[in-house]
């Protein structure tokens, strides 16, 4: 009973104040992938939690381990047998029917939603490949080509993947034209959009979760900085603000929010440049210290809350 209670209150924790206190790790001068894992590890983290804690009630592990059952155990356990706390059986039944009730609700829409993704997906690639007037391959992703003047690119994840682009992508030197597509080869290789199809369930089935109902627009944006910093340490920081630049056909004043300290409109091209801007030498992008920060951070809250949840019966069994 309570480390399933421990995990439930976990998953609580994760799901209302994560959002606050994974806002920090997005800076500048971090790399953002480091806020996009630690986004992804708390998600993930919040459905495990879920789906462990019916399963720590109908299994209950400590009763099979009786040499290694510690004193909180064994008190909880005398206690859960005397008949002040005849509400405990209630109060499990609720427990693991609220916890199963929502791990099926995510599973039914998250079903649903990965058959229509595959469906729309599907029908979009088949009318790209009769508008197409070329396809080429880099040995890993397929490129369809399309007729139109304005420069613009973007991937579908289906297979290897399938970048999209226009002929307008001439009219940019050849090393923007080889940060355009590394950016999009970034989202491939980092399932960005499997990553933020994977917040859209979670968005569907709980919005009433502050951290799965903030995690899409979080990912949308993450993913785009994290593909942006990936072209430049590859093809170079101006390549990728001028192909931002000429791509979007407007000018972009960088007097504005020089340090892209405040995130107005994440996605807007003007955004992801002061972000650009603001980039570290690419000797310090990727930093396994920042990837080992996020994913404690992710982590720590779960631990801190079964610890908390034993040591308080530990306290209340020896006073």
């Amino acid at each position: 009973m309570i480390l399933a209670a421990s995990l439930c209150a976990a998953a609580l924790i994760i799901g209302v104040t994560a959002p606050r206190y994974l806002r920090p790790l997005l800076s500048p001068t971090r790399n953002p992938s480091l806020a996009l894992s630690a986004w992804t590890i708390s998600l993930i983290l919040f459905v495990l939690t879920l789906l462990a804690t019916p399963v720590a009630l109908v299994t209950r592990p400590g009763q099979y381990m009786p040499r290694l059952r510690s004193l909180v155990l064994t008190c909880a356990e005398s206690l859960q047998n005397d008949d002040q706390l005849a509400w405990v059986p209630f109060a499990q039944l609720t427990l693991v029917s609220a916890a199963i009730a929502l791990v099926l609700r995510i599973g039914f829409v998250g079903f649903t939603l990965i058959a229509r993704h595959r469906q729309h997906t599907a029908q979009h690639l088949a009318m790209l490949k009769l508008l197409c007037h070329k396809a080429s391959r880099d040995g890993v992703s397929e490129t369809l080509w399309l007729k139109s003047d304005r420069p613009a690119a973007y991937s579908i994840a289906t297979g290897r993947g399938v970048i999209v682009a226009t002929d307008g992508l001439s009219a940019l030197t050849p090393q923007q034209q080889r940060a355009v597509l590394g950016h999009e080869r970034a989202h491939l290789r980092g399932r960005h959009h499997q990553l933020v199809l994977f917040a859209e369930i979670l968005s569907a089935a709980l919005p009433f979760v502050p951290l799965c109902r903030q995690a899409p627009a979080w990912l949308r944006v993450l993913t785009e900085l994290a593909a942006d910093r990936c072209a430049a340490r590859e093809f170079g920081t101006e390549a990728v603000r001028s192909a931002l630049v000429r791509s979007s056909g407007r000018r972009v004043d960088r007097g504005n929010d020089p340090l892209g300290k405040t995130l107005r409109s994440p996605t807007a091209v003007s955004d992801r440049i002061h972000w650009l801007d603001a980039m570290p030498e690419r000797g310090q992008i990727s930093s396994a210290v920042d990837y080992s920060v996020g994913a404690l951070l992710s982590v720590v809250p779960l631990f801190l809350v079964i610890a908390a949840g034993f040591g308080s019966v530990a306290i209340f069994c020896l006073t």
